[in-house]
């Protein structure tokens, strides 16, 4: 993760934050400036959290229309690839942005990843993308230098241990070579793990409250919420709670999950007094917790929300913020908006709480600007915060969206912001249905985006 983000209305900055609107002015800029800031942004992370911003194809696509030379992407992982964890780290938007470009049938990006499958400890990450170039070059390549890489059938199971053979690349390379083809067909760590939620739904069907929780007792057993919710009947109200002890975590979990679909009002002293007791609870044990309070009616929670919005306790303010964000009124507006300007200004400690007030902005339906929301669409560096904001601002402001920013949200990194723009556009212009089609013809397109696109295009 890259700390260092460049103002927020320059062309770097929005690339940085992964906008659409960063996308379009890149285009406009002089060729040489503009691959200067793509490989700044491809080579120094800007993302708050890897594990859910998206950038790799929205570099990707950038970089193929801007005919970005691949020279200083495959130095840089040369040097960071290696194997080991914090340098791995430094080159993972390399290396993803890299596999978007291969995918993207771009041969010096394939020939870099394969490269790199002979060398690096986490060569099989590369393997899907590379295969769904549809080089039969490629895969070949691919294949061979899996072969050299392990030269028998054991050393080649052993390295395939969790991989899921039933995915397309794995089968594509087992036609490719006998050897991955011979170790197709033995088990792997995957194996018995491929049926396990339809196993859970069958050894859980027609269990009740009192079997399902000796379940999640006697196997340490998670993922029970839903056949606890199916399961639970008014009458098992006290039992459940019996059941919430700390150092009974799964038992607890489950438990709260029951509570939290026969939650009544009464409950909530009790819920406020558990939740206060423990600080430190497991996370599970906290989301379920607050899942039940927020099933609660708005008007027995909504005070212990505003009173909690801004406690030093973070473990209250998590509470306070899923509280205002299933529940929030337009009397809420002020402290919703003084409490978002303040957050904006402590990213990236702040991202999360951003999302949840955006959250709770969003209850307002049609209540008009809010300035804040508008701030925290264009200077937010979480690009994930966008999920929350984008539709914030489409259900308090519907034709200041249309307006400001549905257009740019077509080219957003964050697929679930492009379906946002896509909902609300208009489409009176040529440039707005050259740009659906090409999110309709998209292969690699998130399939909802492509769905959305198709349904907006007039005369169909």
């Amino acid at each position: 993760m890259n700390d260092e983000h460049a103002p927020p209305d320059s062309i770097l900055g929005q690339l940085q934050r992964g906008r659409g609107l960063g996308f379009l002015r890149v285009l406009e800029a002089p060729r040489s400036e503009a691959q200067r800031m793509l490989s700044h942004c491809i080579l120094n992370d800007p993302r708050i959290d890897s594990q859910c911003e998206d950038r790799a194809d929205y570099y990707a696509i950038l970089a193929l229309v801007l005919e970005l030379p691949l020279n200083l992407l495959a130095v840089h992982l040369r040097t960071h690839g290696g194997g080991d964890v914090d340098e791995d780290r430094k080159a993972r938007l390399t290396i993803q942005t890299l596999r978007a470009l291969a995918k993207r049938s771009c041969k010096p990006a394939a020939e870099i990843l394969l490269e790199h499958v002979e060398q690096a400890e986490d060569w099989s990450s590369n393997v899907a993308d590379l295969v769904a170039s549809g080089d039969r070059d490629v895969q070949l390549r691919l294949a061979g230098i899996i072969e050299c890489r392990f030269p028998t059938v054991e050393s080649l199971h052993h390295a395939l241990d969790w991989e899921f053979f039933e995915n397309d690349e794995w089968r594509t390379l087992s036609r490719l070579s006998p050897r991955i083809g011979k170790v197709m067909e033995l088990p792997n760590s995957r194996t018995p793990s491929r049926d396990a939620a339809a196993v859970t739904r069958r050894e859980t069907e027609g269990m009740n409250a009192r079997q399902l929780l000796e379940l999640a007792r006697d196997r340490k057993r998670m993922g029970l919420r839903h056949s606890m919710e199916n399961a639970v009947r008014p009458g098992d109200m006290e039992f459940l709670k019996s059941q919430v002890v700390m150092n009974d975590r799964e038992v607890a979990a489950t438990a709260l999950w029951g509570i939290a679909r026969l939650a009544t009002p009464d409950l909530f002293d009790w819920l406020r007094d558990t939740y206060t007791a423990h600080p430190d609870m497991w996370s599970p044990i906290r989301v379920a917790c607050i899942r039940a309070m927020t099933a609660l009616p708005p008007e027995t929670t909504l005070p212990l929300g505003r009173l909690w919005l801004n406690r030093d306790d973070w473990h209250l303010r998590r509470m306070a913020e899923d509280l205002l964000a299933a529940h929030a009124s337009a009397e809420d507006l002020p402290l919703l908006s003084e409490t978002l300007r303040e957050a904006l200004a402590g990213e990236p400690e702040t991202s999360y709480r951003i999302c949840n007030l955006a959250k709770a902005i969003g209850n307002l339906s049609g209540i008009g600007r809010v300035p804040e929301l508008q701030l925290a669409f264009e200077t937010v560096r979480h690009s994930c915060a966008r999920w929350s904001i984008a539709p914030a601002l489409r259900t308090t402001d519907p034709d200041g969206f249309r307006d400001n920013f549905s257009f740019e949200c077509l080219w957003d990194c964050e697929s679930a912001v492009r379906r946002e723009g896509i909902s609300s556009i208009s489409t009176n212009t040529l440039k707005v249905r050259d740009r659906l089609w090409e999110l309709t013809s998209d292969p690699y397109e998130d399939e909802d985006v492509r769905d959305a696109a198709r349904e907006r295009i007039p005369n169909r």
